[in-house]
């Protein structure tokens, strides 16, 4: 990921893969300011990417529009943002419990909710899609079988599970359940009540783009509600959310 040493730049970087059709609108926006050169993604098979140039001593006030404008330079496809759906709402979900956070994902999470409503979860790239969808369908790109290594870990989280330590091992960062989408509708720390109550004092204005609205509609949202301990073997992807 260009910038991706920079903490400020991870942390928004998750944010606006949370944020459905937020950089759909930056590229839309992006042409309407440069019609004479419109923005062109990348299609491989070769892609080349540049890591932007940070002044020391400012990366830290890097913006969400520094952030898509380096996406933009790389000519990222809009469609490899939608697909990262998954890590952003994981990573909002997990850190917004750091007090530094929280002041920031609230007002990304009350975004997260207006965006939902409007337009849905973003779509996968169906070529990608094993990870969000594990299956033993070999056909499915990106799902494998556990390994030696993935069984031992659970083995182990299991039996920390029957130990008196409290520790919810079940539940440990980084493992999602097998089979289900991944995507769940409200953060843990912030339920329907505080989103409903947070939304009626901080309103969310989304923009009308046109050019947008002939794109066909996103799926219907499905949610994970399943958590059987015992099928803990997928990897969840929100760390390095970018403490330091």
């Amino acid at each position: 990921m260009p910038g991706g040493r920079e903490p400020q730049f991870r942390r928004l970087f998750a944010c606006l893969l949370a944020l459905p059709r937020r950089y759909r609108e930056a590229v839309v926006e992006y042409n309407q300011r440069h019609p004479e050169e419109p923005f062109t993604e990348q299609v491989g098979p070769t892609y080349s990417l540049c890591r932007p140039q940070l002044i020391t001593g400012t990366a830290a006030n890097t913006t969400m529009q520094d952030v898509i404008d380096v996406l933009i330079d790389n000519r990222i496809p809009p469609s490899w943002i939608d697909h990262g759906y998954i890590y952003g709402l994981n990573s909002i979900n997990y850190n917004i419990a750091n007090p530094t956070y929280r002041e920031l994902l609230d007002m990304i999470d009350n975004e997260h909710h207006a965006r939902l409503r409007a337009y849905r979860t973003p779509s996968a790239i169906p070529e990608w899609d094993g990870w969000r969808y594990p299956s033993a369908i070999p056909e499915w790109d990106g799902w494998r079988y556990p390994s030696e290594q993935d069984i031992a870990r659970l083995h182990d989280i299991l039996d920390g599970e029957r130990q008196p330590t409290g520790e919810d091992f079940c539940n440990a960062r980084g493992w999602a359940i097998v089979g289900t989408t991944g995507i769940f509708e409200y953060l843990d720390e912030r339920r329907r009540e505080e989103v409903q109550r947070f939304a009626q004092s901080h309103s969310v204005h989304l923009p009308i783009f046109p050019e947008l609205e002939d794109t066909p509609p996103l799926p219907a949202i499905i949610f994970s509600q399943s958590h059987d301990h015992t099928q803990h073997l997928c990897r969840r992807s929100h760390d390095n959310f970018g403490a330091g």
